[in-house]
């Protein structure tokens, strides 16, 4: 079975629900990764900004944006990678689920892409680390255009070519 249809089979058999089941929030988590790294999130200036960019101007389905970064974390190692990684999953709550886990011994990176149900919606989650910064990123994608893109990945990039008057949405609804 193509790797795009077990996906899509997994995101399509996912139950949606609209209880968080205890689950701590983006806040919570990027606190406790602050504690553990001993440093604190560095502070993107207009975010919100770029959330309603990416609500009209972005890929159709995508919305909610949250990031953190965290700078001078010290060096990267593939320990210091694992426990990131473990660090994390232990801090996200039941309901999350791993989507993708990568990390280098020589490098000492790890990325961690998790996803659960948000009311109709799936959350994504991408926790890294890499040499002197760490990151988190978090959003909400619509599940029906995620399969597309995932199905049809040579034509993602359509989505963000759309003629002036077109709605993103327009522009993906032939993916």
């Amino acid at each position: 079975m193509k790797p795009q249809i077990a996906l899509l089979a997994a995101l399509t058999c996912f139950p949606f629900s609209a209880a968080s089941g205890g689950d701590p929030d983006f806040g919570d988590l990027v606190r406790r990764l602050e504690a553990e790294l001993g440093v604190e999130a560095t502070r993107v200036p207009m975010m919100g900004v770029s959330n309603v960019f990416l609500r009209f101007a972005g890929p159709a389905g995508a919305g909610g944006l949250k990031l953190a970064v965290f700078e001078s974390t010290g060096p990267a190692d593939a320990v210091r990678a694992l426990r990131f990684q473990e660090f994390v999953r232990e801090n996200l709550g039941e309901r999350w689920r791993p989507f993708v886990r990568v990390y280098s011994r020589a490098g000492g990176e790890a990325v961690s892409i998790y996803f659960r149900a948000h009311k109709s919606r799936v959350r994504l989650l991408m926790a890294a680390l890499e040499d002197n910064e760490a990151t988190l990123i978090q959003m909400d994608l619509d599940p029906e255009r995620l399969a597309r893109w995932l199905l049809h990945p040579e034509r993602a990039g359509d989505c963000m070519k759309y003629n002036a008057g077109e709605s993103a949405e327009d522009a993906c609804e032939t993916i």
